[in-house]
């Protein structure tokens, strides 16, 4: 069995750290925890997690969303 130095979850602080984690590919198939809540974020930066490459993303209200990679590039422009 091989075990990943990687944690499984990540604890992030700041919008700023959520869209920094949004380009990494060192974060791909990690459940995030936001300290701030869902309500904070801008419309740009939801439809950017809805999109990503995270299992999940939990915030501060209890709020989790579950991005959709299998969608096609061509369904996100919708």
């Amino acid at each position: 069995m091989r075990y990943s130095e990687t944690p499984p979850l990540i604890y992030i602080v700041t919008e700023t750290q959520l869209e920094s984690a949004l380009s990494s590919i060192a974060t791909k198939n990690l459940h995030i925890y936001c300290a701030f809540t869902q309500k904070s974020l801008n419309t740009k930066l939801i439809k950017d997690i809805q999109y990503s490459h995270f299992k999940s993303i939990s915030f501060s209200d209890a709020q989790t969303l579950y991005p959709q990679e299998t969608l096609s590039v061509k369904n996100r422009a919708k």
